[in-house]
């Protein structure tokens, strides 16, 4: 009990986000609390801390889920964040499979639907 009580992976911000400082009012970030694994057994092993509703949404670009983040230790400062919806990994992936069957096609003792490749504009 005392790993998970005190143990801190950062200054302030341990493996359990409730009831953080002293006197338990902190939330994510903290000083370790004493009587922090009491609490969670008196609320059945949970806490709850809910996301502000003008934080719910574009959470990689929105200003307030940042700062919310950066207050509970889900991140140390604000870092929006980019992904792509276009891998290119994938895509080499999928023309690599298209040509190689393309290639099969040309085998005359192999019937292959040729419909299915022609719905592809870029072969």
């Amino acid at each position: 009990a005392d790993y998970i009580t005190n143990h801190q992976r950062r200054p302030g911000v341990g493996p359990l986000a409730g009831w953080r400082n002293e006197d338990g009012s902190g939330k994510g970030r903290g000083a370790p609390n004493p009587n922090q694994i009491d609490t969670y057994i008196e609320n059945g092993g949970f806490f709850m801390d809910h996301i502000p509703d003008e934080a719910l949404f574009f959470k990689p670009w929105n200003q307030a889920y940042q700062d919310w983040a950066v207050e509970r230790g889900i991140f140390d400062a604000p870092a929006p964040y980019m992904f792509n919806v276009y891998v290119e990994q994938i895509q080499k992936f999928k023309l690599t499979f298209l040509q190689k069957a393309i290639n099969v096609k040309k085998i005359p003792y192999l019937k292959i639907n040729q419909n299915i490749f022609l719905k592809y504009k870029y072969i």
